[in-house]
């Protein structure tokens, strides 16, 4: 699943999904909104996605069978403008960082699959508080690496374990 320009000249994306043999792709989502960052569900039976269409970024989500949308996207929460996916990792909990003017960080939520919506979202605690950001999963959803601002001036890159917060520093005093 992945998000493509609506048009040669339109910075709005759409949601298109493709077999992984590359043999079929099919339009998931079209809306004359901003829809792009699709992510799989854990049970790779939805997808969720941000989506401007009210007004604010926001995650979405759809429900997805044998490479069809079923019915059409729901809203799962508001008012997380300036948020950017990560990742929904086994368990159904969905990651994300914000970058907004009172709360730069990671953050989580869990998605109640049976209702499509999101639960209460709350920041990510981290040993250092304060510029902790661009994450990424480790392939098999266990770890999560991230740049933190640990000094003045200097960024470390930090892995740090799902299962229990233990935290490892591989690149101490990276700059921008």
């Amino acid at each position: 699943v992945y998000d493509e320009p609506q048009d040669d000249d339109s910075p709005e994306r759409d949601i298109r999904i493709i077999a992984t043999d590359g043999t079929s792709g099919e339009q998931l989502v079209r809306h004359p909104g901003n829809d792009y960052s699709p992510l799989w569900t854990a049970d790779s039976k939805r997808i969720v996605f941000v989506s401007d269409r009210n007004g604010s970024a926001n995650p979405w989500v759809l429900r997805v069978e044998n490479g069809k949308a079923i019915g059409l996207p729901q809203q799962i929460a508001i008012d997380m403008n300036r948020m950017s996916p990560i990742g929904v990792s086994r368990d159904g909990t969905y990651f994300y960082s914000s970058n907004s003017v009172n709360s730069i960080g990671i953050h989580v939520a869990s998605i109640d699959a049976d209702n499509d919506k999101l639960g209460e979202a709350g920041k990510m605690s981290f040993r250092y508080e304060g510029l902790n950001g661009k994450p990424a999963w480790s392939p098999d959803g266990t770890r999560l690496a991230h740049f933190s601002g640990r000094s003045p001036g200097s960024l470390s890159l930090i892995v740090r374990r799902a299962d229990n917060g233990q935290e490892r520093v591989l690149l101490p005093h990276v700059s921008f």
